[in-house]
């Protein structure tokens, strides 16, 4: 309300840009999608958990390996696990991807086990760790970053309460010399990436069908909503965040 009563971009509400342009990695089955669309990087659902045993450990890294062979090594290759590792599971895991240049593992325990992620911390490097997804405290990220190691952090905008605890979460991640890439970005996060140091890119969430298309995240609930293209964006000087909430939408009862 503040940018649009002012007539400015949040994002100089915020101290103003660091960088003309922001560029993205994509999340989504279809990293080959994304390299030919223009994106630094890919992000992959792990297929296979514990339960899977030996086995499917094995495929997760066939998966990786694959990958790396057709995208390149200059492409960012990373594994969202979406807290469903074990500790020995994790480590192995890791320890088999390293040679195809895994630039991160995400979310592969549970955000507060805090104690799991130190362990792990310590085998990765030059390997990332991340985390914070489903975390929305500040003394959460706190314990991520002190005893965890998580070297980037994930809060989503819009469920760790808004720009406000945004700026307190990038200050302490900057003590910690960690990155702050947040979870689905979303046009309410750009605003805010593109004013922080250590926020160097951003995610986008393909959420066409086939995962071949680059399409708005949030249609049709929001009109004007930026999409990537060439894999970066160029926010607009338009008031607040730059769009609108689709008001027309019609309203769907469940009864």
């Amino acid at each position: 309300m503040t940018g649009k009563a002012r007539g400015l971009p949040v994002y100089d509400l915020l101290g103003g840009p660091v960088r003309d342009e922001i560029v993205f990695y994509a999340t989504g089955p279809r990293p080959d999608v994304a390299k030919k669309k223009g994106f630094i990087g890919g992000k992959l659902p792990l297929k296979h958990g514990p339960g899977d045993g030996i086995e499917g450990l094995k495929e997760n890294v066939r998966i990786f390996k694959e990958w790396r062979e057709q995208l390149g090594d200059d492409f960012l290759l990373m594994y969202d696990c979406w807290m469903s590792l074990d500790l020995p599971y994790a480590m192995r895991l890791v320890s088999e991807l390293k040679p195809y240049g895994l630039y991160w593992i995400e979310e592969p325990f549970m955000p507060d086990d805090y104690w799991s992620y130190g362990a792990l911390a310590q085998l990765l490097p030059p390997t990332l760790l991340a985390s914070g997804e489903h975390e929305s405290t500040l003394h959460g990220f706190r314990m991520l970053l002190e005893v965890g190691k998580v070297n980037v952090i994930q809060p989503d905008i819009t469920w760790v309460g808004g720009i406000t605890p945004m700026i307190k979460i990038s200050a302490l991640a900057e003590a910690y010399g960690a990155y702050v890439i947040p979870h689905g970005s979303s046009v309410y996060g750009y605003h805010f990436i593109i004013t922080r140091v250590n926020s160097p890119f951003a995610e986008y969430l393909v959420v066409s069908p086939d995962a071949t298309e680059i399409v708005p995240q949030f249609s049709p609930l929001l009109l004007d909503e930026p999409v990537p293209e060439n894999g970066k964006i160029r926010l607009s000087r338009k008031p607040g965040f730059g769009v609108e909430l689709n008001r027309k939408l019609e309203l769907v009862r469940i009864r």
